[in-house]
């Protein structure tokens, strides 16, 4: 049986679901605990995803509020079509590509999407623009430079997009 999406995420909502599951998984993995590395790592990733968020006190906390509005989007989830399919539901890359030239062609929209023809941007700003977008600002930003899609003064000091 195939478990659909909203199935889970419905669980997900519910906070006595979300225990009895709980219950189970650490009844099944009690033997094999996490190293502090690999929680920490795990954490960042639930964070990032946008399953946990950071409370009043500093604390992560399942976001049900957020689980509940991506239940009540359509099924069909048009907004995850074409290279939004890579993004994550705030809008910020969740993955990229694996064919090179889906990833080529993915680079370029994302590149219309924080840049303007004709303008020069010191690293900063750039940085500021690729923030939106993605958790690793310097891999983007090494993808646009190294796919042509941005260059950079020999220096360093500023960037641009190249003369079509």
């Amino acid at each position: 049986m195939a478990i659909a999406w909203r199935n889970i995420v419905a669980m997900l909502a519910n906070p006595d679901l979300r225990t009895a599951y709980a219950e189970v998984i650490l009844a099944e993995h009690a033997a094999t605990p996490l190293t502090d590395a690999q929680r920490a790592t795990a954490l960042v990733k639930l964070e990032r995803s946008g399953i946990l968020i950071r409370n009043d006190e500093g604390d992560l906390a399942v976001d049900s509020e957020s689980l509940r509005v991506l239940l009540a989007e359509p099924a069909d989830r048009p907004s995850r079509e074409g290279f939004r399919r890579f993004l994550r539901a705030d809008g910020r890359i969740d993955r990229f590509p694996a064919t090179r030239d889906e990833r080529l062609a993915f680079l370029e929209w994302l590149t219309a999407q924080a840049f303007v023809p004709g303008e020069v941007l010191v690293e900063k700003q750039v940085n500021q623009r690729l923030s939106s977008l993605s958790d690793d600002v310097a891999l983007v930003r090494r993808s646009l430079i190294d796919h042509g899609l941005l260059e950079r003064a020999p220096d360093g000091g500023s960037y641009w997009l190249p003369a079509k």
